[in-house]
């Protein structure tokens, strides 16, 4: 069985935070600021397992894209959070940084891919990353699984 959480988007726009939890491993769908907030210091953290501390049931927070609504209040996960996000989104925040309080560097990544199946956490076969985080990209277009640390076919 999965269970969905919506924490935050089903009553504003902006904001969304959605939980995905399966056989007790879960992920997050985004970490957003809601557009109405002045100070995003004071606003609160969902009360997710992981946000105000590291929880290995936690295996990663994905960004579906660059807008503060969707990422907004990730700098204040736990440094050990594992993001999913695409190349060209994280390389936007990372220059954002250099200018901006709204940009943001991530230490622990994987990219997504287009049109790639992400599996984390499911398949004993699977590779670890460093912080034991388990996952492979299955290309949908060649039916190839391609381990995402090694960017190659396994």
């Amino acid at each position: 069985m999965v269970r969905v959480c919506i924490h935050r988007g089903t009553k504003e726009i902006g904001g969304t935070c959605v939980e995905v939890e399966s056989q007790g491993k879960r992920i997050v769908l985004d970490v957003g600021l809601p557009l109405d907030v002045v100070d995003p210091a004071a606003m609160p953290l969902h009360a997710v397992p992981g946000f105000d501390k590291p929880d290995p049931s936690l295996l990663g927070v994905v960004i579906s894209h660059p807008h503060q609504d969707h990422y907004g209040l990730a700098y204040r996960l736990p440094e050990e959070t594992t993001f999913l996000i695409g190349q060209g989104a994280e390389s936007i925040l990372e220059a954002a940084d250099a200018f901006t309080t709204a940009g943001l560097r991530l230490k622990h990544v994987i990219h997504l891919k287009d049109r790639c199946v992400l599996r984390l956490g499911l398949r004993k076969e699977s590779r670890q990353d460093a912080h034991g985080t388990e996952g492979f990209c299955e290309t949908t277009t060649e039916a190839q699984r391609q381990v995402l640390w090694d960017k190659g076919p396994e």
